[in-house]
This record gives structure tokens, C-alpha cells and sequence, in this order.
């Protein structure tokens, strides 16, 4: 009987699914963070180029 393989492969999977819903969390944490420091970036520049004008 392959029942043992089956459940053992069965419970591979489960662990397998619970790993990558925690990957994906992850991974838009690290998605969330990347778009808020360009964002910054955006920001920090625009200010730069209107303090660069203003004191010319």
C-alpha cells in the first residue's frame, strides 16, 4: 500500500503551502518598503530641485 507515501506527501504539501503564504507576506512587506523609499526618493528629490531653484 502506498497510503503512507500519500499521507507523508500530503503533509509536504500543507508545509509547503504554509511556507509560501508566509513567503508572500514577505515578500510584500519588502514590495512595501521598496515603493515607501522611492517614494522618499520622489519626494527628497522634488524638494532638492525646489530649494536648487529657489536660491538661484
Amino acid at each position: 500500500m502506498h497510503i503512507n507515501k500519500i499521507n507523508k506527501l500530503l503533509r509536504i504539501k500543507i508545509q509547503l503551502r504554509k511556507d509560501r503564504d508566509i513567503i508572500n507576506r514577505k515578500l510584500s512587506t519588502v514590495d512595501n518598503v521598496i515603493s515607501t523609499l522611492r517614494f522618499m526618493d520622489t519626494v527628497g528629490n522634488r524638494r532638492k530641485n525646489e530649494s536648487n531653484m529657489s536660491s538661484r
